[in-house]
């Protein structure tokens, strides 16, 4: 056969590859899509080996290969290599044929079998190890990589892939221990010391993490990652301004490290650098393909430089991509709080759904909004279908024990006290709230015998020593007990004005009236708006004789009032010390 003298490789591989065919096939009709029908009939007549059919088929796949017929290409390689098994060049062009149809573990079987037919090819023994981590048979990679380094202890690249698998299996003293031989044999590979970084980083060694990938860094340029793992280190020794001098560099290594620039925004955040975090965040939107985290951290930014309507914006952007995230109402929601449009607020909130993570919080502020508007059954709606999904959510069983008491509706009170103390019988604060209960339905023995059950759990609850202080002095009865429990509670809270006039009210009991007014006019100094607090000092005023500072006293109380029996009360006293100072003749 004459063949053109210029032709190209590809051409003569074709010529081959005709005639093989037609050499191997009856007829020459398998070859009119070649537009070669016409050669020589003396092809079909040859006796042709295993090994050059194998040869034929090999061509044949090349070809394929080279129209992208990749399929092909291995089907052809395929018959080459059951023609002529031990030949590991057909064996080597079918691996890598596979790699390239993602066929890893037909690879693998390949790269096996040349390792059988040629146990000293180092390349080849690295590839199998290759394909192993690729597979994600990580044990498997590193038994391979061990056994590549007893016959090259020092191949340093074999040394590096052993670490970083050790490091993938959780194994970081292994890893430093390879890393650091890995070192020794070459002690200017950035990449074994980066490598080596990453290990005392994930042991916890920051410190070393630290030197490592500073010396990295020293010994030429290294890739971002090794950058943004050298932020990481920096960010947990809180050295922030290395940290963000590393986040910063490996954004000039790549702007589109997204990594880098999240962990500078949170940075800035932290330090309340508000501005470049968000400049680092608005960097962050156009490079992500599902922005809307950033939107919602770009929303936060905003809300606490006081931007609501940058806030409101990044947040319905956010929505308008996910409008179930309960998160991202949450944070509208209060958006408008601090616009102090209550309206809308409650309209976000009431949409969040109850299976997001923020319903119960989001509930929560609701019922403060409602209770803010005098709207408490609302709010005890509100809080109901929080403890309905969630029973064991305290704030709110505790939040709806307060409503249902201020609507005097205490039986409720009571059923959703005894839930809290049941579940946790332990748990004093809630006993505690039992008996608050109590002593507003008029059960005093009950609440008092609470209250001692508290003290037993708790001998410190100074709330319950205040309260069972109290009880007794206000009824004039155990009074020597209440001083007690009233002083043991000032231990706990020495500054506590309710506590004082606890205090001042035993003396006033005991007929010590010039302690109780010392007493009284501390607690006033810390709760004067207490309208009970000026109505005892009042009280206290008259029995020393300070008349005038008592008619202002009981004045300001029931000015104060809320409580329309207090008030009633308070007003009474007015008048029968209106009419004593009437009745007393001037003094000559």
């Amino acid at each position: 056969m004459v063949l053109p003298s210029k032709m190209t490789n590809r051409g003569i591989a074709c010529l081959l590859v005709a005639a093989f065919a037609q050499a191997c096939a009856p007829g020459a009709a398998r070859l009119n899509g070649l537009g070669l029908s016409d050669l020589p009939q003396t092809y079909a007549n040859m006796e042709i080996s295993a090994a050059d059919q194998a040869r034929g088929h090999f061509l044949v796949s090349l070809v394929a290969a080279d129209e992208g017929d990749n399929q092909r290409a291995t089907r052809e390689m395929q018959l080459a290599v059951s023609l002529d098994p031990d030949e590991p060049l057909l064996r080597e062009r079918l691996l890598h044929l596979y790699i390239r149809s993602g066929q890893l573990d037909m690879a693998l079987a390949q790269a096996r079998l040349l390792s059988d037919i040629d146990p000293d090819d180092f390349k080849n023994q690295v590839l199998v190890a290759d394909l192993l981590v690729s597979l994600a048979r990580y044990e498997e990679a590193i038994e391979q990589h061990v056994l590549l380094l007893v016959e090259h202890p020092d191949n340093v690249e074999v040394l590096v892939q052993l670490g970083a698998l050790y490091n993938r299996t959780g194994d970081y003293e292994g890893a430093v221990a390879v890393l650091e031989k890995a070192t020794f044999y070459d002690p200017d590979s950035a990449i074994a010391i980066s490598y080596l970084g990453r290990s005392y980083a994930l042991s916890g060694d920051f410190e070393r993490a630290s030197l490592s990938y500073r010396r990295a860094t020293e010994l030429g340029p290294v890739s971002d990652q090794v950058y943004l793992e050298m932020g990481y280190v920096y960010t947990r020794l809180e050295l922030t301004e290395q940290a963000i001098e590393s986040y910063q560099r490996a954004l000039d290594f790549n702007p589109d490290l997204l990594a880098a620039r999240r962990e500078l925004g949170k940075l800035y955040v932290s330090q309340g650098q508000l501005d470049e975090a968000l400049r680092q965040y608005e960097g962050l939107v156009p490079r992500e393909v599902d922005p809307v985290d950033t939107q919602v951290k770009i929303g936060l930014i905003s809300l606490r430089r006081g931007d609501y309507d940058r806030a409101r914006t990044e947040f319905e952007l956010a929505l308008a991509a996910r409008p179930d995230d309960g998160r991202v109402r949450y944070y509208l929601a209060n958006t408008y709080l601090q616009e102090g449009d209550t309206r809308e607020a409650e309209r976000q909130l009431r949409r969040i759904p109850t299976d997001s993570g923020h319903f119960a919080q989001g509930s929560m502020d609701l019922a403060h909004v409602l209770v803010a508007a005098e709207r408490i059954a609302d709010a005890i709606e509100v809080l109901a279908a929080v403890v309905k999904v969630d029973r064991d959510n305290v704030d709110a069983l505790r939040f709806l024990i307060t409503l249902y008491s201020r609507s005097h509706d205490y039986q409720r009170a009571l059923k959703a006290a005894r839930v809290l103390v049941d579940a946790y019988p332990g748990n004093d604060s809630y006993l505690y709230l039992m008996a608050l209960v109590n002593d507003e339905m008029g059960r005093r023995e009950e609440a008092n015998r609470l209250l001692r059950q508290v003290l037993e759990i708790n001998p410190e609850n100074g709330m319950a020593l205040n309260h069972l202080g109290y009880t007794f002095a206000d009824r004039g009865e155990n009074l020597n007990e209440a001083e007690d429990l009233i002083r043991r509670a000032l231990v706990v809270y020495p500054n506590d004005g309710a506590i004082l006039d606890s205090l001042g009210w035993v003396y006033y009991q005991k007929g010590d009236y010039e302690s109780a007014v010392v007493e009284l006019e501390r607690a006033m100094e810390l709760i004067g708006h207490d309208p009970v607090v000026r109505e005892h000092l009042a009280d206290a005023y008259v029995k020393v004789g300070r008349v005038a500072e008592a008619r202002r006293a009981y004045r300001d109380s029931a000015a104060r009032g809320e409580d329309h029996d207090l008030v009633e009360r308070v007003r009474g006293k007015l008048r029968d010390l209106e009419k004593q100072l009437s009745a007393t003749p001037p003094e000559l």
